[in-house]
């Protein structure tokens, strides 16, 4: 199955100088519009597709307001379709017709998400039986408001809740989805804040409680969810998640109860495209249930979902000079004829491209019913998915896939593959467990193939040439795609006689004033991404990083590596992730999000309202000088503010919290202090003694547990108020130190 690129729309002139920011397709009396709306000019745009590829514009629209168009959703009116256009700053989403020659006329403005400081940037509709309600995301990230909704747009706040974590810490809510199992309709939320995803049961009145939640401190190897989507497939309902911080594409299934349980983790390599994925969209074709995935890759991938669950990998494309796939930041996929037609855009070039594929390559996906069943291909690239034991596997011609998935624990003859091709079809074994590397295959020559041996398991493999195959004719990638290290089509391996490689050489690799994707090896590599919005990736080894200006992501690696953000006020919001070790990470200028991960790790946000977390390790974290939001998540960490009014949560650990003693260094709320975990205040002016301090107490609507009150801590020389502590009113003690001097006093004594 191939990609191709039919052609790139471009902008009229006036849209030239922004980008696309989100898309919709429309399809209106048997013809397919594109809506692509740009970001800095609050301008959509119309085109007709056709089902040979051609892009005809017709027509455009300025909607009144802030500076960028967000995200476009939509509700259908009878025959019609009406576009609703959230993300504009300082208005409510507004209700576009689309008419039915593809012009767009403004038909009003919503009155739904008017409680949430802005616009929201994402929402979904459900009709329950109570109505159409609408679940949009705050401006803030940690609200979700429930609408009623009307067809014409407008809108009766029902509820608003608000998602913290367990200690009352703030969540950065990216996407919600809704799946509908049965009778029942859940809403699930990807929470970017906690690496988590949470589902809530959504009742008849729209009203949300709570289910459950599963993410990174259950094991799920997720980091920064950007994306959620759900899919209906067979009897199963599944949410997919992608995280842009891992590079990962996760599937969970939704039970009955709403309880989601992970069922697949697939990672990018270079074989496919969907690291720092942003965009995720599904199609079914054919009964094939195709999974379309893309992000700062400068590329797209396409991937099947089985029945089961699981994820294998169909095709990938990769940007060229031709085409605008440079991080990509949103996908629309349509069936149109006897072809599927894929609209691609990204924050970095002009255009959209159209790429396609044959609806004929993607062959048929046959799945078994029963033990000892044959199953046979076309002439295509088949799926034949074998769910039982002793099954006959017949491809036919194309890059076939032969998926043995006969559950966890099976023994005995999984089947026989009566026509490999080696180096074009691949053979998968998702259930095996710690399989990862073709060496840990037994195999046998036969007269007419081989046969594998794995633990208990055996699969008999006829070549489709009839002559015999050797472990020499097997490579790493006849048999692996994804799992819990790479995906897609890896580079073969010397399993059989490996040495290990010679240290890498130090790198110096310097960016371009456009988006640049740099990447170190082993070695102790300096990394310069200069202007643009960069990726830069250290890998192994003591790197340094700088970021320069734009948004960029910087991520170190292992090693103790040092990593700046940007050092002038035209640095954006970048995102910068230590990995191990112990390492020093300055933000610099711009609103950032900066991940210590594992080790000792030293942060300082710098110029910015910053979100800034330790997480493993004993951390030191300095905020900057305005309002931050930092988490010291595990381990003793050191916590400073800084200049600003901040919200701070310790994490697990004996904590100490820093204030500078002065005025402009604000009035810092901390969320978790815990006299049994040791935490401890520093205040800065050595010569202050616990009788220059007051403790209140005062109960702060919505702060923590309802009824109990906050502390605030107050030094009385200026009247200050130097800490909030939520929940300090169950403090038992309230320790403080002050200066250098290592000798704590309870200020509650």
């Amino acid at each position: 199955m191939d990609i191709t690129l039919r052609r790139v729309i471009r902008p009229n002139l006036e849209d030239r100088q922004s980008h696309v920011s989100d898309m919709a397709i429309y399809e209106i009396g048997g013809q397919v519009f594109l809506i692509a709306g740009y970001e800095g000019n609050t301008r959509l745009v119309s085109y007709e597709i056709g089902s040979n590829g051609s892009a005809t514009f017709r027509g455009g629209l300025t909607l009144p307001g802030g500076p960028s168009v967000g995200d476009l959703g939509s509700i259908a009116v009878g025959a019609m379709g009406d576009l609703v256009v959230t993300g504009l700053y300082g208005q409510h989403p507004q209700v576009v017709d689309v008419r039915a020659n593809g012009s767009l006329a403004l038909e009003g403005i919503s009155s739904f998400g008017r409680d949430l400081g802005r616009a929201p940037g994402d929402f979904e509709l459900v009709d329950l039986p109570g109505g159409t309600f609408a679940y949009s995301i705050s401006g803030t990230g940690n609200l979700i408001e429930v609408d009623s909704f009307r067809s014409n747009g407008s809108g009766v706040v029902e509820s608003v809740v608000t998602v913290t974590g367990a200690n009352g810490g703030y969540m950065a809510i990216r996407d919600v989805t809704i799946a509908e199992v049965g009778s029942a309709t859940y809403l699930v939320a990807a929470v970017s804040g906690a690496d988590t995803i949470i589902s809530y049961s959504v009742a008849d009145d729209g009203r949300l409680t709570e289910i459950g939640r599963i993410g990174a401190a259950n094991g799920l190897g997720i980091h920064l969810p950007e994306v959620i989507t759900s899919v209906h497939l067979g009897t199963q309902t599944y949410v997919l998640v992608g995280s842009a911080g891992s590079g990962t594409l996760t599937v969970l299934r939704v039970p009955a109860n709403g309880r989601l349980q992970a069922v697949d983790h697939v990672v990018d390599d270079l074989g496919t495209r969907f690291d720092g994925i942003v965009a995720i969209e599904t199609l079914m074709v054919n009964g094939t249930q195709l999974v379309f995935v893309a992000g700062s890759d400068d590329g797209l991938s396409v991937l099947q979902l089985l029945p089961n669950g699981r994820l294998i990998h169909r095709a990938t494309i990769e940007d060229t000079l031709e085409s605008t796939l440079q991080n990509i930041n949103d996908i629309e996929v349509i069936q149109n004829g006897n072809r599927i037609q894929i609209f691609v855009t990204g924050t970095v070039e002009d255009g959209i491209s159209l790429l396609e594929i044959d609806i004929a390559e993607i062959g048929l996906t046959r799945i078994t019913g029963t033990a000892g069943q044959s199953l046979s291909g076309g002439t295509n690239d088949d799926v034949l998915f074998a769910r039982h034991m002793n099954v006959q596997l017949t491809g036919g011609a194309g890059a076939d896939r032969f998926v043995f998935d006969a559950g966890y624990g099976a023994s005995g003859s999984l089947g026989t593959i009566m026509d490999f091709q080696p180096g074009v079809d691949r053979i998968l074994f998702p259930s095996l467990p710690h399989l990862s590397n073709l060496s840990q295959f037994d195999i046998v020559s036969t007269a007419n193939g081989a046969i594998l041996t794995y633990g208990e398991v055996s699969v008999t493999i006829r070549s489709a040439t009839g002559q015999p195959l050797t472990a020499d004719d097997f490579t790493q990638a006849d048999f692996f795609e994804f799992d819990s290290h790479f995906i897609g089509n890896a580079p073969d391996s010397p399993v059989f006689d490996y040495r290990p490689p010679a240290p890498d050489a130090p790198r110096h690799l310097l960016g371009t004033p456009f988006a640049d994707r740099l990447e170190g090896a082993g070695g102790n590599d300096t990394l310069m991404g200069y202007d643009g919005n960069d990726v830069l990736i250290g890998a192994d080894g003591h790197d340094r990083i700088e970021g320069g200006d734009g948004a960029d992501r910087l991520v170190g690696g292992t090693g103790n590596d040092t990593i700046h953000g940007g050092a002038t006020s035209a640095d954006l919001r970048d995102e910068i992730f230590g990995g191990a070790g112990n390492d020093l990470i300055d933000g610099g200028y711009g609103n950032d999000e900066i991940y210590g991960q594992e080790g000792n790790d030293t942060i300082i946000g710098g110029f910015g309202s910053d979100v800034l977390a330790g997480q493993q390790g004993d951390d030191v974290i300095t905020g900057g000088p305005l309002s931050d939001l930092i988490f010291g998540n595990d381990g003793n960490d050191f916590i400073n503010g800084g200049f600003g009014f901040d919200r701070i949560n310790g994490g697990a650990g004996a904590d100490r919290f820093y204030h500078l003693g002065i005025a402009d260094h604000g009035s810092d709320w901390i969320q978790d202090f815990s006299d049994d975990e040791g935490d401890v205040l520093v205040f800065a002016n050595g010569r202050a003694r616990p009788e220059d301090f007051q403790v209140n107490f005062a109960v702060t609507e919505n702060a923590g547990v309802a009824d109990v009150a906050e502390a605030f801590v107050i030094y009385r020389p200026t009247g200050q108020i130097i800490w909030a502590l939520v929940d300090g009113g169950d403090l038992d003690s309230l320790m403080i130190q002050f200066g250098s001097d290592a000798t704590q006093y309870d200020l509650l004594a």
